[in-house]
C-alpha cells in the first residue's frame, strides 16, 4: 500500500492520450480536455486531505491493464 496513513487513495482515469485523442470538434480532443480535468480534480482531492493517483499526467496513451496496474501500485 503507498500510503501509511488513513487517508483514502483515488484513482483519476483521464483516459485518452497519445494515438487515441477521443472525440474532437472545433480544434478541442476529448484527451487534452480529461487530462486537464484530470489534473485539476486531483489537485482538489489533494486539497481535501486524499491522495490522488494519476493514470496518465501526459498525452500518452496508457492500456486500460496499465491503468488498472498504475491505479493499484499507487493503493487506490
Amino acid at each position: 500500500h503507498a500510503v501509511e496513513d488513513d487517508r483514502f487513495v483515488i484513482a483519476v482515469d483521464p483516459g485518452h492520450g497519445g494515438i487515441d485523442p477521443g472525440a474532437e470538434r472545433a480544434g478541442l480532443n476529448e484527451a487534452d480536455l480529461m487530462l486537464a480535468l484530470g489534473v485539476e480534480l486531483a489537485a482538489a482531492l489533494e486539497r481535501a486531505g486524499m491522495v490522488p493517483v494519476l493514470t496518465r499526467t501526459a498525452d500518452v496513451f496508457v492500456s486500460l491493464q496499465e491503468r488498472m496496474s498504475r491505479a493499484r501500485a499507487g493503493g487506490a
